[in-house]
């Protein structure tokens, strides 16, 4: 026996033969863990792992609450990691409704504005619905806006979407033109807003503060 070696007597007379490694390797797992170790000393992929758990929403999950995931504001650089996956896996939905004053509409776009352009940038589907201006809509009015990965804006009437299949020349000219103005282009904050702008109804953002 060397002497970086140990014999251990083991059950049923059995030895092992422990070499100055194995001991060394033992020693250190059985030392306490760092008490300073933190969330952001596991590896990048577990985070995330435990990111999508945390903030990722249910397939069916409903505006009832657009506030910012509690785990965003934890630190600078969780939030960092973290806003960008809820943004770009939450519909965003805003409600304008026409039947109070003009001021809460401006309201709306304030709070899109407030967003900042990088987390409109990380958007992958909005939907923006408004009492009509138009005569040929008796029901409010649901624009889909669809952002794929490239930043190209695909903008559709949710409501007539099957109508329109049927009766092509059905719907106003207005709107037609509204849809093909969003739709131009890359998706930006500029795009969001002249959504909003250009829906040209008043109303009250609801479910989204």
């Amino acid at each position: 026996m060397t002497a970086n070696e140990h014999w251990v007597k083991g059950p049923a007379a059995a030895n092992f033969k422990l070499s100055a490694s194995d001991i060394s390797k033992h020693l250190a797992l059985a030392r306490p863990r760092d008490p300073q170790a933190s969330f952001l000393d596991l590896p990048r992929e577990l985070r995330d792992r435990v990111y999508d758990l945390a903030i990722l929403p249910e397939p069916e999950a409903s505006n009832k609450d657009w506030k910012q995931p509690p785990l965003t504001l934890t630190s600078k650089q969780i939030r960092l990691e973290t806003v960008a996956l809820f943004y770009s896996n939450t519909q965003l939905r805003i409600e304008i409704i026409d039947a109070t004053p003009l001021e809460d509409l401006h309201r709306a776009q304030n709070w899109a504005r407030a967003l900042g352009a990088e987390n409109i940038h990380h958007m992958h589907k909005v939907s923006l619905t408004a009492s009509s201006p138009y005569p040929l809509y008796v029901y409010p009015i649901e624009l889909i806006l669809e952002i794929d990965d490239a930043g190209q804006v695909d903008c559709h009437d949710k409501e007539e979407d099957e109508f329109r299949r049927v009766n092509p020349d059905s719907l106003d000219q207005r709107m037609n033109n509204l849809i093909a103005s969003i739709s131009r282009g890359s998706w930006s904050s500029e795009v969001f807003l002249a959504a909003l702008e250009r829906l040209e109804a008043r109303g009250t953002l609801r479910g989204c503060m």
